[in-house]
């Protein structure tokens, strides 16, 4: 008579049992490591937004100037800030660097860029360029220094 081998009720029952303990330990990492992704790519997002304003912010205070000795044209709040700065101009598909009154003011939860250009700059009526380069900001604060010459 012939032996029959092959696999046991018990046998196929534990061996079921562990592959699927592996399997939910394998779903259990996979899981939580998209659900860290996830968490982590919506951070790197708001941070790469925060970095391309305040870039913007510091392109036009690299460029910004004195008006004259006695009135700088420069002043700034909590919320905002306002500055005479050499700024690009695209005109008719060409560049080219022009005086501007430049304003970044916080207006709500939005972040505006406000610009008055060439003769128009220094007018307080004149017609200005707003441009919103921030929005759903929860808090924004300016703070600068001024040197004061002796």
């Amino acid at each position: 008579m012939k032996k029959l081998t092959g696999f046991t009720l018990v046998e196929l029952l534990i061996a079921a049992s562990i592959f699927v303990v592996v399997m939910v330990s394998i779903y259990s990492a996979f899981s939580a490591g998209m659900f860290g992704y996830k968490g982590i790519e919506e951070n790197i997002k708001i941070s790469q937004i925060a970095r391309q304003i305040l870039e913007r912010i510091n392109l036009d205070l690299r460029n910004s100037f004195a008006y004259s000795d006695s009135d700088a044209k420069f002043s700034g709040a909590k919320d905002s800030l306002s500055f005479l700065s050499l700024a690009d101009n695209y005109n008719n598909n060409e560049i080219t660097p022009t005086y501007a009154f430049i304003s970044y003011k916080l207006e709500g939860d939005r972040l505006m860029r406000l610009r008055r250009v060439n003769q128009e700059a220094l007018k307080e009526t004149s017609e200005i360029e707003a441009e919103e380069i921030g929005a759903d900001i929860e808090e924004l604060v300016f703070s600068y220094a001024d040197i004061v010459a002796l």
